[in-house]
């Protein structure tokens, strides 16, 4: 029983060592798939790193270059708002010395209105003058014609009356001296009956003769007094008549000389009154031109204050724009700021993942840290071009061998086969220089050499000089390549998951759909976005 439970004692602890070394087993197989994990974790970091170092150096370009075009835009709206303000100055200006233009016209013009309608109060005063002044003379000379009238009449009356005395007197002349010449006769007829008679008597017939001559002296008296009495007559007829004649030449001269006042009032008038409608004429022109250049210069006012408000309207815009693009600058230089310290940090992580890749001697290594899987099959999803050439074996130039090639991301694996798990070999293409050389002496005329940076050479043959031409483009510049293929093929894997979408394979560059076995890994880690 001893024996039997030291035997299952042993068997327990044997079981016991051999669970412990299983689980030390898987801890240690977990520890390698976490370390494994984490690896790809940090290389993918480092990857993502050296992406967002490309993106932000591509970000930072990017702002230099609209921080340029800000500026420039910034100095042209200065200049445009140095522009405005002159114009806006300009136009304040023009506006002041219109208002001052206006003020003067409107001051001359009320000038000019008060001097017409103290010269219109003036001529109508020395009208209206006039006017009481003729109408003072034409009633002055009526007066005066009615005197004269009155005159005249009361003068012929007169006239009249005298005539008809001194007719009445010649009658009575007349008949006295009728009377008288009848006495004389007979005087006469008793002189020549007493001659008859023979009187005797001297003294009767003397004194007869005396009376006679006394009655004759009278007569005479009578006679000169009748014809003086008559050339009185005459006299005063051709008094009157002349007077008459005079009263009428000075009525005519009168009458004349008011008939031409008047025509010369009435001259005075029309030419007052043809002043007056000038002057009313002039005076609503001149209005009226007042009235169009005062709403010439209100509508020049109002467009001088509405280009003056969009002028400040421009200008507030201008200077608001200028504060945006100011912030704008301003948050650029603080996204500058930001960029250059993730940029700074992404040296850094960079610098420490150069650190980490320099300790992978081989570059197989390197690329199995990347894919994960570096087999054939594995490296063509994603591949950039794939092909076979015919590759040169070490240092014996004769030994050529046929190996199939695949460029993904920066690496060129070899395999003897397409269905190799391991590549026979590997070169970094960022850090090797290709160009073609001349190997017709060994009959490989599309020839290929390929120098690493450890100054090793690779040789590798074409089947024609354009497969070797591609080759030479691709290897030149694989990352710029990788990204275009990248783009295909996420292209293709889009197509391919639609309803008849199909991977696509032309020629020596190929793509085709499909995914990584390694999920962490980024587009790519040497500088592809």
């Amino acid at each position: 029983e001893v024996l039997a439970e030291e035997v299952r004692a042993k068997t327990a602890a044997t079981q016991d060592q051999k669970m412990a070394a299983e689980a030390l087993d898987a801890f240690k197989a977990r520890m390698e798939q976490e370390r494994a994990a984490h690896k790809r974790e940090v290389e993918a970091l480092a990857a993502a790193t050296d992406a967002d170092k490309g993106a932000i150096m591509g970000d930072m370009a990017k702002v230099h270059e609209e921080k340029a075009v800000l500026e420039g835009q910034l100095r042209d709206e200065q200049e445009r708002v140095r522009q405005l303000t002159g114009a806006k100055e300009g136009v304040e200006a023009a506006l002041a010395a219109d208002q001052e233009a206006a003020a003067a016209f409107k001051a001359d013009t009320a000038g000019k209105m008060k001097k017409f309608a103290e010269g219109v109060r003036e001529l109508k005063t020395a009208k209206e003058a006039a006017a009481a002044s003729a109408a003072a003379q034409v009633a002055d000379l009526s007066q005066g014609k009615l005197a004269v009238e009155t005159e005249l009449r009361e003068e012929r009356s007169a006239r009249a009356n005298d005539v008809a005395h001194l007719s009445a007197q010649r009658e009575q002349l007349e008949t006295a001296l009728a009377a008288e010449r009848a006495q004389s006769a007979s005087l006469n007829e008793a002189l020549a009956e007493a001659r008859n008679l023979n009187i005797s008597d001297a003294s009767a017939i003397e004194g007869l003769k005396k009376d006679v001559g006394e009655l004759r002296a009278q007569v005479v008296d009578w006679e000169s007094a009748v014809e003086l009495s008559g050339k009185e007559i005459e006299e005063l007829k051709r008094a009157r008549e002349n007077d008459k004649e005079k009263t009428l030449m000075a009525f005519k001269k009168t009458k004349e000389e008011t008939i031409k006042l008047l025509n010369g009032k009435v001259a005075v008038i029309q030419s007052l009154q043809a002043d007056k409608k000038k002057l009313e004429t002039e005076g609503a022109e001149a209005a009226e031109r007042s009235a169009t250049d005062a709403a010439t210069l209100r509508a020049d006012l109002a467009d001088t204050r509405d280009r003056l408000e969009r002028a400040t309207g421009e200008v507030a815009s201008l200077q608001q724009l200028n504060a945006d693009k100011e912030g704008k600058i301003e948050g650029l230089e603080n996204e500058k700021r930001n960029l250059i310290q993730v940029a700074m940090k992404a040296q850094e992580s960079n610098l420490k993942l150069r650190a980490i890749y320099s300790r992978f001697k081989h570059p197989e290594e390197l690329a199995k840290v990347v894919f994960g899987d570096i087999s054939f099959k594995t490296t063509m999803v994603g591949r950039t071009k794939d092909g076979v050439m015919v590759k040169q074996g070490g240092q014996n130039t004769k030994k050529w061998a046929s190996r199939h090639f695949v460029l993904n991301e920066v690496f060129l694996l070899y395999y003897a086969s397409a269905g190799d798990k391991e590549p026979k070999g590997a070169v970094r293409m960022d850090q090797a220089v290709v160009e073609r050389v001349d190997l017709d002496k060994l009959k490989q005329p599309n020839a290929i050499k390929v120098t690493n940076s450890d100054c090793r050479e690779f040789f590798f043959a074409c089947a024609s000089e354009q497969e070797r031409d591609e080759w030479i483009a691709v290897l030149s510049d694989p990352l710029q390549d990788s990204v275009s293929v990248q783009a295909q093929s996420a292209n293709s894997r889009r197509a391919s998951l639609t309803p008849g979408g199909n991977s696509t394979r032309t020629g020596s560059m190929n793509t085709e759909g499909g995914k990584r076995k390694t999920s962490l890994r980024p587009p790519s880690m040497f500088g592809g976005k």
